[in-house]
């Protein structure tokens, strides 16, 4: 088909900008993975980066950890975050659909892996 496959360390892409990426009440983000290795691969912290709008610091972001759980975080006020870890991890050679949501109107952040609600 016409997914894209990145290679886990330097592969990347970029959007352009639109106003729909700036979401203000809420979003979802929602993607398939499929580790092949380790992300640790040495004693430092070793997360990748998967989805960000401005990198961590910006509007959201979704990490891989080096445990292959995930982390989650959206920008509810200048200099504010919220950050929530799934508590499920992706296992290796398997793909796992991830989904995040949050609602600002009622500040929930929910994590899905396959399915299953895992943090909130």
């Amino acid at each position: 088909g016409k997914a894209l496959s990145l290679d886990g360390l330097s592969g990347r892409l970029e959007v352009p900008h639109a106003t729909s990426l700036s979401p203000v009440n809420a979003i979802t983000i929602e993607l398939w993975v499929k580790p092949r290795s380790e992300p640790n691969c040495d004693g430092n912290n070793n997360y990748r980066l998967l989805l960000g709008k401005g990198n961590l610091n910006g509007a959201y972001s979704l990490v891989l950890e080096e445990d292959r759980s995930f982390q989650a975080r959206v920008r509810v006020a200048p200099g504010m975050h919220y950050d929530l870890r799934s508590n499920g991890v992706a296992p290796l050679g398997q793909w796992t659909h991830v989904v995040v949501q949050y609602d600002a109107a009622s500040g929930t952040m929910v994590f899905r892996l396959n399915g299953v609600e895992t943090a909130r």
